[in-house]
């Protein structure tokens, strides 16, 4: 017999992140496109990013605006209860992470990361921004001559 929530009760879960891009900057932006990725450990995983197939209904994303929803197809699985302990006890995190491109109205190319983990903060599950290594960075790629 299984009493809830031991370790080997079934979950039958999967982790995913549905999510939109928000252009935070003055002017329009030419989204080109976003790659993304979801890792389970207590460490920040490897940049192993998937392309992004959803492509936003609007290609110039206006000052302020936001995108439609995107989802990562990337799924962690969380089968049991033994699976997600390792999250509860912050033995190990649930890590979203990705970039965007898009060209800004300079004629620029340019590439912005992101790195979130998930955490309990006063008592309510989110993602917060992690700041790593190359993650949330901008970069800007340099026509040549």
């Amino acid at each position: 017999m299984l009493y809830p929530n031991s370790p080997d009760m079934g979950f039958g879960n999967n982790a995913g992140v549905e999510y939109a891009l928000k252009n935070y900057g003055k002017t329009p932006a030419k989204y080109r496109e976003n790659s993304h990725g979801i890792a389970l450990s207590f460490r920040p995983p490897g940049p192993v990013y998937s392309v992004s197939e959803q492509i936003p209904s609007q290609h110039m994303i206006e000052p302020g605006a936001t995108t439609d929803g995107q989802v990562c197809a990337d799924i962690v699985p969380i089968n049991s209860v033994a699976d997600a302990l390792p999250l509860v006890r912050g033995e190990a995190y649930l890590w979203f992470f990705g970039s965007v491109a898009y060209t800004d109205v300079f004629g620029q190319q340019r590439t912005d990361r992101f790195l979130f983990r998930y955490v309990q903060l006063r008592g309510k599950w989110r993602f917060q921004p992690y700041d790593y290594k190359h993650y949330n960075s901008s970069s800007v790629a340099h026509a040549r001559d």
